[in-house]
């Protein structure tokens, strides 16, 4: 008797598919399957690849020849070497500014499903963590990467620290701002590395608001 393994008939079906299939399609198609179980198999393996809300695509839907893949890790390489990382969404717009043909091919690719499935495929050669690309065996996390901002500027504007966060593709993680900066003013930050406090000034003031 053949046994019948669920997950086999996912895949058969999004290879086949060669495109993001939305849930409701896999439903229609795989209707011998539970839909909980088809949400199940779709979550739990990483060659399926999350590409918008509630749809998914193989891996392989990612049209990418071998010569193709190579010059998008040494890209990777070159950016994370200046940069220690780089983030998915700047990923995508390298590779489009260099080899835009490789976004043309594969159109309905999402930013996100774009670097989950360079993920699957190079993920032993880089570190993918959240949307954050780094080397391997250097894990670097959203907060890392707000720490160095921080550190690595003397000051910063809040349209600064929105600019990085939206170019980085996330919101700004203030409680990390917050950690590694003082808060001058409404707009303005400076490094706690770099904060240089006026005391005499400050002691004046402390005594005007509060004699004796």
């Amino acid at each position: 008797v053949a046994i019948v393994n669920p997950a086999d008939d996912v895949r058969k079906f999004l290879i086949d598919a060669s495109r993001p299939v939305s849930y409701d399609e896999m439903y229609a198609s795989l209707p011998h399957l539970p839909k909980e179980k088809i949400i199940s198999i779709i979550r739990s393996d990483p060659e399926f690849i999350y590409n918008t809300d509630k749809c998914y695509f193989h891996q392989s839907c990612l049209h990418l020849s071998d010569e193709e893949l190579e010059d998008i890790a040494d890209l990777i390489a070159v950016l994370i070497g200046e940069h220690e990382f780089i983030s998915g969404n700047e990923l995508y717009k390298a590779v489009k500014a260099k080899y835009p043909y490789v976004i043309e091919n594969n159109p309905e690719i999402s930013v996100y499903g774009f670097r989950d499935a360079l993920k699957f495929r190079l993920g032993n050669r880089f570190s993918f963590n959240g949307n954050i690309i780094s080397r391997s065996g250097l894990a670097l996390t959203m907060q890392d990467v707000f720490a160095d901002f921080c550190k690595s500027h003397e000051s910063f504007t809040l349209d600064e620290l929105s600019v990085f966060a939206d170019e980085i593709g996330t919101r700004v993680y203030f409680d990390v701002v917050y950690s590694n900066s003082l808060r001058v003013s409404q707009t303005q930050f400076v490094s706690k590395d770099k904060a240089a406090f006026q005391i005499e000034e400050t002691d004046v003031v402390i005594d005007h608001l509060c004699p004796g």
